[in-house]
């Protein structure tokens, strides 16, 4: 069974389901040095009890951001394959919930209270990881090479992203998951889908940049671009093979190709053909029965 972190009348503020923006609590919100959000902000007051949202094992319980501690927990569901979720901004041991590595927690138990940031800010920091691989590389980039993120070169850059293992533009790993929709499933009291790898997510996880205040990489730009025109080119394809469909069967002459061979059919033009000797791709799979309608 799965738990929304927080007690349902507790209430939230932020709009921490909108996926970009500027100065937004959303996934893929734009930060400093060009790096995008790698989580969504729950904006709820200092010492909030969190709950854990299922089944689990804590891996790290560590410092993590302006003053504030993170809880790594790998948890485990029927159905899923085991994901991770860091449960960040959180109270460290003086105030909150003293854990240590390997420590099992169950799914609705108290496990932290919610931190409060040098700024003033309250919220709990909701990252979520489609896999566990454990013992694990730093989940953070800065973590591991000890840096802002703003300080790499073009050459470091690069570097990092040949390894496979990191998403730069998040400063995370590949396995970062978008929680946006899971955390919404999780509110509504329904069973999320299991997590998904962002960075090879379909085409349907396109970030809004509109209004953003930094730019990303240029390397993230041309993976949106591409996204983009692979999502235009579905459209417009989907649309064509729907108007050969109707135009063959309004003819009375649809016959799938693997009928062809007894029935001596033979392709005849259709509406977007362009011409005798260049017929549409997508007329591969329409016939003439030579014989008429069956």
């Amino acid at each position: 069974m799965f738990y929304w972190p927080f007690d349902p009348a507790v209430q939230t503020r932020g709009r921490w389901w909108r996926r970009g923006g500027p100065r937004s609590v959303g996934f893929a919100s734009a930060r400093g040095g060009g790096r995008l959000h790698a989580a969504c902000d729950l904006v709820v007051p200092r010492g909030t009890e969190i709950r854990a949202i299922a089944d689990g094992t804590v891996l790290d319980y560590r410092h993590f951001y302006e003053g504030t501690w993170a809880l790594v927990v790998g948890h485990e569901h029927d159905g899923f394959q085991p994901f991770i979720v860091r449960y960040g901004e959180v109270l460290g041991p003086e105030g909150g919930i003293p854990w240590a590595d390997g420590q099992p927690v169950r799914g609705g138990d108290v496990i932290a209270r919610v931190g409060q940031l040098a700024s003033g800010a309250s919220m709990l920091h909701f990252e979520l990881y489609a896999t566990v691989q454990w013992p694990y590389p730093s989940l953070s980039i800065a973590r591991r090479w000890h840096r802002a993120p703003e300080s790499y070169t073009q050459e470091e850059r690069s570097a990092i992203q040949s390894e496979g293992r990191w998403h730069y533009d998040f400063q995370r790993r590949t396995d970062l998951a978008d929680p946006t929709d899971f955390l919404r499933a999780l509110q509504q009291g329904r069973t999320p889908s299991e997590p998904i790898p962002y960075s090879r997510s379909s085409p349907g996880q396109v970030v809004q940049m509109e209004e953003m205040l930094v730019t990303p990489s240029d390397e993230f730009l041309r993976e949106q671009a591409l996204l983009r025109a692979r999502q235009a080119q579905a459209r417009r394809s989907a649309v064509m093979e729907e108007q050969l469909r109707q135009w063959y069967e309004e003819q009375g002459r649809l016959i799938r190709t693997d009928e062809m061979p007894f029935r001596g059919g033979a392709r005849i033009p259709g509406p977007l053909d362009q011409g005798p000797a260049r017929p549409h791709v997508g007329c591969q799979y329409y016939w003439y029965d030579r014989h008429g309608p069956m």
